[in-house]
Formats: structure tokens, sequence, C-alpha cells
């Protein structure tokens, strides 16, 4: 119990108290203490293991098998196995512990030293972070007065294309919107109208207006906006559009049937000198 190393007789003493448990025989007790303050999980085990047989002991103490050979042996083996365990255990709990108290301050003198070191550098940074970025805000200024006196000088060039671009999309629209009007506000007569014209009016394509031409031909024109709807079979949105646009001028007369058609223009033949008495 005498091995102390660099931390002292009194120091390896102080924590070998736990070796009296043996001496108690109970060595689970001592071992249980160890592997809890080392944070060694065999010595808990057997710590365990000596519960047990502990608890053996005490069972058969008092039984009839208290004086077979069997229980001695192992009355023999538990408590010289125990002893000569306990001081093999002292000797590395003992180091184990040096080692986690030394661990322990170096590790307080690190802190200690990291923490100043950090407070250097904290200091360092921020010198260095207040420089840079009075550095960047005189640059920042520099570059908005370059900038300010460069806009002044030249003109936006991009502004001038953005302006000249709406100009000519309103011309356009305005051109596209008097187009619109002026064709809406045309007036067909259908019954006097050439075929382009017809084929122009909206849902009106060239095979309707041929159609229409036909029927005016051979009926000699339309009495009213229904007929001419119905012989072009107009649908029902063009009907609406169609309505203000479309008149039916006066209708000709049909002629007869079997009656010879003559041309107005066709001269007439006339007959001139005498004629022969038979």
């Amino acid at each position: 119990m005498g091995s102390s190393s660099n931390k002292g007789f009194l120091w390896g003493l102080s924590h070998s108290l736990w070796v009296l448990w043996t001496f108690l025989f109970m060595p689970c007790v001592g071992f249980f203490i160890i592997g809890k303050r080392a944070g060694h999980r065999p010595w808990l085990i057997w710590g365990g293991i000596y519960l047990v047989c502990m608890l053996i002991v005490f069972t058969f103490i008092d039984s009839e098998y208290k004086d077979s050979k069997l229980f001695e042996a192992f009355l023999v083996l538990y408590f010289l196995g125990s002893f000569v365990h306990t001081f093999v255990a002292r000797s590395e709990y003992l180091r184990k512990l040096r080692a986690i108290e030394d661990g322990e301050d170096l590790y307080e003198e690190q802190r200690h030293q990291s923490g100043v070191g950090y407070a250097n550098r904290a200091e360092q940074f921020a010198s260095q972070y207040n420089a840079r970025h009075n550095r960047q805000t005189v640059e920042t200024g520099r570059s908005d007065t370059q900038s300010g006196s460069t806009a002044t000088e030249r003109p936006d060039h991009t502004a001038v294309k953005s302006q000249a671009r709406q100009a000519r999309q309103a011309a356009a629209t305005a051109a596209s919107t008097a187009t619109a009007s002026a064709a809406s506000a045309a007036v067909v007569d259908v019954n006097s109208c050439s075929l382009t014209e017809l084929s122009a009016l909206p849902g009106i394509g060239i095979v309707e207006a041929k159609q229409a031409v036909k029927y005016r031909f051979e009926h000699g024109g339309f009495a009213s906006f229904d007929e001419f709807a119905t012989v072009v079979k107009l649908k029902p949105h063009f009907l609406v559009q169609l309505q203000d646009r479309v008149v039916c001028g006066p209708v000709k007369s049909t002629p007869e049937a079997g009656a010879p058609s003559q041309p107005e223009d066709t001269p007439t033949t006339e007959h001139h000198g005498r004629s022969l008495d038979l």
C-alpha cells in the first residue's frame, strides 16, 4: 500500500481505503467503488461476480454442505482470489486515478491558456475587421462618387432605347386600332358588293362568299340579313359582329323562267332600206 509515485504516500493511502472491504469479506463493494470512480467497466463486472460468490457463501454457510470439501475449496479460492485481485487492482486503480487527475489539471491549464489566447485572437480579429470595414467604406464612397459623376456626364442609353421602343409600340397599337375601327365602321351591301368585299367579312371565307354571290344572281339578292345569314351559314358569334356591318339593298326582280336573258348593253339591230313587196 506504500506505492504512491509522485502524488505522495498520503495520497495513495487515502485512495486505497476501499481495500478494507476485502478484509471484511465483501470485495464486491470495493470493486464497485473503484469501477465507478475510474469509469472502468470490467471492475464493475468483477464486483457483480464477487457479489454472487458472497451470496453463495452466506447461503450455504449454515447448511449441511458447509463441511463438504467442495464448499471449503470454494471458500479458499474466493478469499485468496479476492485478496490477490484486490492488490493487483489497487496498483492499476492508482495509476488510472493519477492519469485522470493529471488530465484534469492539464485540461484546466489548457483551457485557461486557450481562454487567454482566444481573447487575444478576438481582439486582434476585431481590430482587423474594423480596419477592413473602414477601408471598404472609403472605397465604396469613392466608387459611388465616380459612378454619380459618370452618370451625369453620360446619358442613360438603356432608358433612351426603352422610351423609343415604348413609343414605337404605342404608334403600332394606335395604327392597328385605327385600322380596326375603320374596318368595323365600313358597311357592306351584300346585294351590290364584290366577291372580295364579301370574303373580307368576319366569319365568311371565299367559299361562303361564292355561295352568296350565286344565290344573289339566282334570286336577285337578299331580302333581309337573316336570309343572308342562313345562306352563308353564319355562326352565332359572327351574327352579332355583322348585324351592324351588313345591309341589304334593293332586291332586283327575278328573271322569268324560260325568258332569254339579254345584256343591257347589247345593241339592237336596225334594218335600213326598202322592203320588197312580193
